[in-house]
């Protein structure tokens, strides 16, 4: 396709927002320790940071190595910012426990779990268990209270001991050699307490997004979509699959979506970011933040199957469309916006598509 382009690119109405890249081979790994709010071994936590992001309030990736199990956390509703959280399991097998139920959890299951629910992971298979996760408050920070380790928490034994008796009331197993009543709890569980939702991957039925060569797709392309009924803040998520070669349209989402942040984890291959402003190589579990206003593609560049996990938030606000009725082409300024960044690209020196030549001034 032939872009013609007679003003500076550069020189938007408004500067555009970076995208930011954290990777995983740079984290350094935190270690979660052994509690008496069930977590039966230590295991790691490697934490993303992204401080230009008004919604993501934090990210972490943790890896539980067979038969290990993090503690009972909750988000208790009465913390002075009710905090949001989704999880998605990047491999391995598990188990999510909480007050009520255990809920089996294989390959990039989704579960979305509510300000005040209760929940615990554990490896029930034979290869390390990995997790993503995040969570939200908003527009709003979260307490010191609320971000707590559960074995820190104020109350986070008390109500540990009450969660093991309701699920021993309810024949559910407990902690080794807890036999879920040893008379120090004090009531039960709130029985309004929300519970987290599991959406199990292989339930979805995968949405084609096509070929648009007016905003860079070059191939259809396959994303497995999810939307939030559960949850106030956090939007979106879905799980992108292509093919070695293919590369998903350059997009922005502008405030008319929200606004609308959005967040990229790389699963399982090798993948290349395309921006307005650079491009970078990123690989499992490499992570990218996108903020309003910010373009952003991604291609797969390995010899296998690139698997990438994305999460959208917008903190409660809500967008003149939905998201998943439309193709990017159809958003309003999509394709006027690939336009003046393949034309941005050109004038900083980087690559453009094999199909695109720009006509510039």
């Amino acid at each position: 396709m032939r872009i013609q382009y007679d003003s500076d690119p550069t020189r938007p109405v408004e500067e555009r927002p970076k995208a930011s890249v954290a990777r995983f081979d740079e984290t350094i790994p935190a270690t979660r320790h052994r509690s008496d709010v069930g977590c039966n071994f230590d295991h790691l936590v490697w934490r993303y940071e992204f401080p230009a992001s008004r919604w993501f309030d934090g990210l972490e990736l943790f890896r539980l190595d067979p038969g290990a199990y993090t503690d009972f956390h909750t988000h208790r509703a009465d913390a002075d910012v009710p905090l949001e959280q989704v999880l998605r399991v990047f491999s391995g097998r598990g188990v999510l426990r909480t007050e009520r139920r255990d809920e089996p959890l294989g390959r990039f299951d989704h579960v979305a779990v509510p300000a005040g629910a209760v929940y615990q992971l554990g490896n029930t298979g034979t290869e390390p268990l990995w997790i993503g996760t995040w969570y939200s408050t908003g527009d709003n920070e979260a307490s010191a209270e609320s971000t707590l380790e559960s074995g820190s928490e104020t109350r986070g034994r008390a109500e540990y001991e009450q969660i093991m008796a309701t699920r021993a009331e309810r024949g559910l197993s407990t902690a080794p050699g807890d036999d879920g009543d040893d008379g120090n709890h004090v009531g039960s569980p709130n029985a309004d307490r929300p519970e987290p939702a599991v959406e199990a991957f292989t339930d979805l039925q995968p949405k084609t997004r096509y070929e648009a060569p007016a905003v860079g797709c070059n191939a259809d392309w396959l994303a497995w979509m999810s939307n939030f009924d559960e949850l106030d803040r956090i939007s979106d998520s879905s799980v992108m699959k292509l093919e070695p070669g293919e590369y998903t349209s350059l997009h922005t989402h502008f405030d008319n979506e929200g606004p609308h942040e959005e967040i990229y984890w790389v699963m399982e291959g090798e993948a290349r970011l395309v921006t307005e402003y650079r491009d970078e190589r990123m690989s499992r579990f490499d992570c990218a933040f996108f903020p309003t206003g910010n373009s952003h593609a991604i291609g797969n560049v390995g010899l296998d199957t690139l698997w990438v996990g994305a999460w959208g938030a917008r903190g409660g606000v809500k967008g003149e469309f939905d998201l998943s009725d439309l193709e990017i082409s159809e958003r309003p300024g999509q394709t006027e916006e690939y336009e003046r960044v393949m034309a941005a690209r050109k004038k900083r020196g980087l690559p453009l598509p094999p199909n695109v030549e720009v006509d510039d001034r």
